[in-house]
């Protein structure tokens, strides 16, 4: 018991010291402003690529798939416009904040 108590300490002291200098100059409020958003992107569009891969195999092509869910949202759980997928937001190195909101807008 005590073992695991000081590996979770542990563990919680690397992860703390790993998001301060992704962080950086941030003020820590300001920093959920961003990660949290991303967190909330990540996993959805995580699932919907699931998805996206069932129909694939389904179907036999990613393309073929994707043209299918963006003609029918019914045949995923939700759906996620292009502009809001990790794939878009994950090469933005420029324009974060307003990338994050403008894809959770498009998401709702």
């Amino acid at each position: 018991m005590v073992k695991i108590k000081k590996e979770n300490s542990t563990l919680e002291g690397w992860l703390w010291e790993a998001s301060c200098k992704i962080r950086g100059e941030m003020d820590a409020p300001k920093y959920k402003d961003y990660i949290l958003p991303i967190i909330f992107i990540k996993r959805l569009s995580d699932v919907f690529d699931d998805e996206l891969d069932k129909l694939a195999e389904e179907y036999g092509d990613r393309a073929i798939a994707d043209q299918l869910v963006n003609d029918d949202h019914s045949l995923v759980r939700f759906y996620i416009p292009e502009a809001a997928r990790w794939a878009e937001i994950a090469i933005k190195n420029t324009g974060l904040g307003e990338a994050l909101t403008d894809a959770v807008r498009f998401i709702a």
